[in-house]
């Protein structure tokens, strides 16, 4: 951002937004709603999901906490969905939201830390750091622990394309 005085910042979907979501879907004859949810330690609107679903009467709302964002959570919204269309129980949809959360992982780049610190996404420290070490930074994060963790220094942007898949296998995928 060529502006340092503008912050990124996103805000969550107001409750009362949620819960005529929520309306609409039981005013086209649902009875049950899975919403599946970014995870509660990068925003509110989980527990903004939580609060709208007490607010319905004889709809049954379960609020996953997907523990990510992108595409791992993406995958679970197509997987859901094959899988209420095929027949399958919520028990077993929840099951597989589970397995997708637990064995993923979200690789990105940023090209600095300012506005990862200065949202509390990262450690005043984690921030100085890799400020002073280089420009741009390879994260992942797996999706139980949503925490930033620094995986590689990489000076050149060129080499993230090498270094992915590298990394990627060291942490036991295929």
């Amino acid at each position: 951002m060529k502006n340092q005085e503008l912050i990124p910042s996103t805000a969550q979907a107001a409750t009362g937004v949620i819960l005529e979501q929520y309306e609409e879907m039981v005013k086209k004859g649902y009875d049950e709603l899975l919403v599946i949810s970014i995870s509660q330690k990068l925003s509110g609107t989980y527990e903004g999901c939580m609060l709208a679903a007490k607010m319905l009467d004889d709809v049954k709302v379960t609020v996953f906490d997907s523990r990510t964002l992108s595409y791992p959570q993406a995958k679970m919204a197509l997987d859901a969905s094959k899988m209420i269309q095929d027949g399958k129980s919520l028990e077993e949809v929840l099951k597989r939201l589970e397995y997708i959360r637990d064995n993923s992982m979200i690789w990105f780049t940023v090209e600095t830390l300012r506005y990862l610190v200065k949202n509390g996404r990262l450690s005043g420290a984690s921030g100085f750091v890799g400020s002073w070490l280089t420009s741009t930074l390879l994260y992942a994060s797996k999706a139980l622990d949503i925490d930033l963790k620094v995986t590689a220094i990489v000076r050149d942007v060129s080499k993230l394309g090498s270094r992915i898949p590298r990394d990627y296998s060291k942490q036991g995928h295929s």
